[in-house]
């Protein structure tokens, strides 16, 4: 499902590249939401760490080993990523100016924000200036932060654990949109994944198991996350990206997906080439931007008629696929998945208590 996900904010990203037709947008809008698949991957995030600490202890080396681990995690990709990016700005970005471009791609890159202390910051993952992207890596750190508490607490004292939820979605809805990067929008998405773990590990999901529910939940779930906000789009074309009611409505349909699919078993997605997709999904999301700006780049050489942008987005959009995947594959297994054993390794020594030395013993004589 996340491998999925990640392909839906590729898509997104590459068919808004250009300032195509009001046709075109509407259709992009409806087939590729790249918000909602933002707000799956939050919510799967809680869902997975929730499960994996639900019989750590919360102590120092427990919490410790949690925060090396998540490190070495998160931030390898991010860097590479953020190098590339950090290539296409100084060598293309303004040196190859492209008729046709959107507006919004503009707004990506504004020349006031590169500088040291935004590129500092984009590196530690709280700036989108080198891969727009990673926007969502900085809620990815504050809520990793906090993680293991709250998921201590939901296992502990599941009602307490809804309560939670209610009030940061209560916060999310009235200050939520207005925060930097949503900061105070997108944490109760941590928690509801947080508490589909404890509903699976209490058994409280069996019903779902059962019957005809778990198809009719994923279609729903489906239907909420990845269409609704492009019918609302189609009304309301200045609709936020942070609209609150819009990020409820795919908070639930993610929410839906997971109990689903956990529920009762999808042969679609256990399909081995989905599976691959899923491993390398976290680079692909990284990737995909410098990869998408740099294949824009060549393209221009190939086609640069103003009315074939349309056109331009579809091929931009097979390029793009095809290059970050070969890319992300290689990171994923030649950056991720070494920093993420060595980030065991050092987690396991931290959880590691030392041996007692023995007591000397006094004798008195």
């Amino acid at each position: 499902m996340r491998g999925i996900a990640s392909m839906m904010v590729v898509a997104g990203h590459c068919s808004g590249y250009y300032a195509t037709p009001k046709l075109f947008q509407d259709a992009k809008n409806i087939l590729f939401n790249g918000q909602g698949s933002v707000v799956l991957f939050f919510v799967l995030s809680g869902f997975v760490l929730g499960r994996s600490l639900r019989n750590s202890p919360l102590e120092w080396r427990s919490v410790a080993s949690f925060y090396v681990r998540r490190l070495f995690r998160i931030y390898p990709a991010l860097w590479t990523a953020s190098l590339l990016g950090l290539a296409y700005i100084v060598f293309f970005h303004w040196n190859f100016p492209h008729p046709g471009v959107s507006t919004w791609l503009l707004e990506r890159f504004k020349r006031e924000r590169f500088a040291p202390i935004p590129i500092a910051a984009a590196l530690v993952g709280a700036l989108g200036v080198l891969v727009p992207p990673a926007w969502t890596i900085f809620n990815e750190v504050l809520e990793s932060a906090i993680l293991p508490f709250t998921s201590r607490l939901s296992f502990d004292r599941p009602r307490w654990g809804v309560l939670l939820a209610l009030a940061l979605g209560l916060i999310a809805v009235t200050v939520g949109p207005f925060t930097y990067y949503g900061v105070l929008l997108y944490p109760v998405d941590f928690q509801v994944g947080v508490l589909i773990a404890v509903m699976f590990n209490r058994g409280w999901t069996s019903k779902v198991r059962s019957g005809w529910i778990w198809p009719v939940v994923l279609a729903a779930g489906c239907f909420a996350l990845f269409v609704v906000r492009g019918l609302i789009l189609l009304a309301d074309p200045a609709l936020p990206q942070n609209d609150p009611a819009t990020h409820a409505v795919e908070l639930v349909g993610s929410a839906a997906i997971i109990i689903a699919i956990n529920a009762g078993p999808v042969a679609f997605l256990r399909n081995r080439v989905l599976k691959d997709l899923g491993d390398i999904s976290y680079s692909v999301y990284l990737l995909h931007f410098p990869i998408m700006c740099l294949a824009a780049v060549g393209l221009s050489h190939v086609i640069a008629r103003d009315d074939l942008t349309a056109l331009e987005s579809v091929l931009l959009l097979a390029v793009t696929v095809a290059v970050t995947v070969v890319a992300a594959t290689a990171v994923y297994r030649y950056i991720e998945l070494p920093c993420i054993g060595w980030g065991k390794g050092l987690a396991d020594t931290l959880r590691r208590k030392p041996a007692l030395q023995p007591t000397p013993k006094l004798e008195v004589g």
